[in-house]
Parts: structure tokens; C-alpha cells; sequence
């Protein structure tokens, strides 16, 4: 969101085995969805949430997750144990950005 957005499939390895999302045992799918709520919340920011929008699919009988996130025209920062931090997608990598190089890409990106 930092950077362009994009797509997230949760149940799906990175090399593309369906692995599902049965081992989390969610008594429901709305349970499941609730959670994924307030990770949002609780780790992005509720002022956040309307450019995240996921889905539930079934794919060769597993459940997977489909996650879409809009890229925001403000900056935001991930919340992890009481800290923040601010992370950017360069390609097939992201990179946590601090000091100089927080500073450049925030005054680059979000001027």
C-alpha cells in the first residue's frame, strides 16, 4: 500500500502448492474474516481498511484467501509490538526503511 498494491493469496505456498487455510481452524468463515479485520485494524490502522478487500475461494477443495490492497496517497506504518515500521515493495522484495531512507522516500512518494 506504500508503494503500488497488489495481491495476496494466504493458502498458497510460494511456489504454488494449494496448502489451504484448514489449519488455522476458524469455526467459521466469518470468524476468519473478523480476524482479519482487526489484524488490519490492530497492525495498519482502521483509517486504512477501505483499501483492503479480500475474498474467500475454494481451490481443488481447500480454502484460500484472496487479499487486495489499494495503494495509498498516505503514508502509512505497520504496528508491531508497540513500534512502527515502514516498509516498501521494490519488485519481489520489500524493504523496511529507516532514517535517511525513510525520510527521501516519504518526501519523494507522498509530496
Amino acid at each position: 500500500m506504500n508503494t503500488d498494491g497488489g495481491t495476496l493469496i494466504v493458502g498458497v505456498s510460494d511456489k504454488g502448492e494449494i496448502l489451504g487455510l484448514e489449519k488455522d481452524a476458524f469455526v467459521s468463515d466469518d470468524k476468519l474474516r473478523l480476524h482479519l479485520n482487526n489484524l488490519i485494524k490492530d497492525n495498519i490502522g482502521a483509517q486504512f481498511m477501505h483499501l483492503v478487500h479480500y475474498d474467500l475461494f475454494d481451490i481443488d477443495g481447500k480454502k484460500a484467501l484472496k487479499v487486495e490492497c489499494s495503494p495509498s496517497n498516505k503514508r502509512f506504518f505497520l504496528k508491531e509490538n508497540g513500534q512502527e515500521e515502514f516498509y516498501m515493495r521494490n519488485g519481489p522484495s520489500t524493504m523496511k526503511l529507516t532514517g535517511n531512507s525513510l525520510i527521501d522516500y516519504i518526501n519523494h512518494r507522498f509530496s
